[in-house]
């Protein structure tokens, strides 16, 4: 966390960034300027990268230039500020369409203020970017203050189930590829814990693939960041 913005950092980071940040969100950073949050799910109308019927943030970004300097990098940075956009941009090639103002726990996605209808000065709606999706676009809120009203503890989500479970057939009859698609598809409606399973029972037979070890990895880090999320450890309130 940094230290509350002074009014000659906004105005630096609206004249070299080109946005004008909404007042609700100037208001939280002189409460608390960045971090981790608690209330960290956000349901969302359509299925993500992350899930079929939310996205879970880690926390929303602050406006230390400093803190951004010092971290971001072309092939290892992490994104900590506003500042960090123009890093985003231009090494992940994310679409210049705002300003990043949250980080979800997907590494594979960022949260934006997006100024495409409203113009530099206007009130930004807030967006999921997903780049493993090729950049998809997910609309969030219609505004940063809406964003954070929508924001709710896991405990108290209750989320979507698919209508229809997912037909494994037996372990014997399914080709390699298939288990791999499998488990790849429990991944994407959240159930990592079975695309462990899955994977963990063919260990022997498709530890020469590296795709197994791609999906099992990415299995493992999801099912451990949900086990982490759900006990609250590691996890600073945001007042």
């Amino acid at each position: 966390m940094c230290n509350p913005p002074t009014a000659e950092e906004i105005s630096e980071l609206k004249t070299t960034l080109g946005y004008q940040l909404p007042a609700s969100y100037l208001w939280l950073m002189r409460q608390h300027n960045g971090g981790a949050i608690h209330r960290h799910v956000f349901p969302t109308g359509e299925p993500t990268g992350w899930a079929i019927d939310h996205i879970a943030v880690g926390a929303i970004l602050g406006t230390g230039k400093e803190v951004a300097a010092k971290v971001d990098h072309p092939e290892y940075g992490s994104a900590i500020s506003v500042w960090s956009t123009s890093f985003v941009t231009q090494f992940r090639k994310y679409p210049s369409i705002g300003l990043m103002i949250a980080e979800p726990v997907a590494s594979e996605a960022d949260i934006f203020l997006d100024y495409r209808e409203c113009g530099p000065t206007g009130e930004p709606k807030v967006v999921y970017v997903d780049s493993d999706w090729h950049f998809h676009i997910t609309p969030l809120a219609d505004s940063f203050e809406k964003f954070i009203c929508g924001l709710i503890p896991e405990e108290d989500f209750i989320g979507e189930q698919p209508e229809i479970e997912l037909k494994e057939g037996p372990p014997e009859d399914r080709t390699d590829e298939v288990e791999l698609h499998l488990a790849d598809a429990y991944i994407k409606v959240g159930f990592y814990k079975k695309a462990v399973s899955v994977l963990e029972e063919q260990r022997e037979r498709l530890s020469y693939n590296p795709l197994y070890h791609y999906h099992l990895g990415q299995a493992l880090c999801f099912f451990a960041i949900e086990k982490a999320c759900s006990r609250r450890q590691r996890m600073r309130c945001l007042h």
